[in-house]
């Protein structure tokens, strides 16, 4: 057991510092559904902004870290922001979008 739990690399800070708290049951407090969402979408801007282009990576893993953009998962982002753009009245979440469109 040990073994797979350091393959998968959970001495990662970022790994460590979620299994300590899920330990000590110190997670964050459910917030109100607008500051959830603005959290998502900056999370889906972060996905974009750790590829080398404008596509969205394919998925995050603390083995891996971030995966190269995938055209599947950038597709289904699109839609999302330009959503949220509406809901929130931020212009920039349309044109992350829109870049992610070009890459697509």
């Amino acid at each position: 057991m040990i073994g797979k739990l350091w393959r998968t690399r959970v001495y990662r800070p970022e790994a460590l510092g979620l299994l300590l708290k899920d330990l000590a049951d110190r997670r964050h407090p459910v917030l109100d559904t607008t500051r959830h969402l603005e959290e998502a979408a900056r999370w889906l801007l972060r996905a974009q902004a750790a590829t080398p282009d404008d596509g969205v990576s394919g998925g995050y893993s603390f083995e891996d870290g971030w995966i190269a953009s995938y055209p599947e998962t950038t597709g289904y982002t699109i839609p999302t922001l330009l959503a949220y753009c509406h809901y929130a009245g931020e212009p920039a979440y349309a044109e992350h979008a829109l870049a992610m469109a070009r890459w697509e």
